[in-house]
């Protein structure tokens, strides 16, 4: 049986895995997991809030450019969105961009994005 190896800090993982989404790597069969950290937990400095709620598709995406625009590379931009299409659109802007979604995930009806700067 495969395991991921309890790496202490919590915050690195085999380096085979990372890049590759929780949900996908965690459902490979035959993978234990050891001691996974709660994603929303991550250590990291926001440097830059943008509240898109109550926004709608494409503006949520459209406000995230112009934030990451201004930014430096290696900074993190929290998006809060409350328009469930934001998922796959900052899903799509990742792939278009390169930026590097850190985190997106779901909390009484907000969806919340860390965004790192990567260029």
């Amino acid at each position: 049986m495969r395991s991921v190896p309890d790496c202490g800090s919590g915050r690195e993982f085999a380096p085979c895995l990372q890049g590759i989404p929780v949900e996908v790597w965690a459902a490979l069969p035959g993978l234990v997991v050891v001691n996974l950290p709660e994603i929303s937990t991550l250590d990291v400095s926001i440097d830059k809030k943008l509240d898109c709620c109550g926004l709608i598709c494409p503006m949520p995406v459209v406000k995230t450019k112009r934030a990451i625009k201004g930014m430096e590379v290696g900074q993190i931009l929290e998006m809060v969105a409350t328009d469930p299409g934001s998922i796959p659109d900052m899903e799509a802007w990742e792939n278009q961009t390169r930026h590097e979604v850190m985190l997106a995930e779901e909390q009484d009806g907000k969806f919340r994005f860390l965004i790192k700067k990567t260029h």
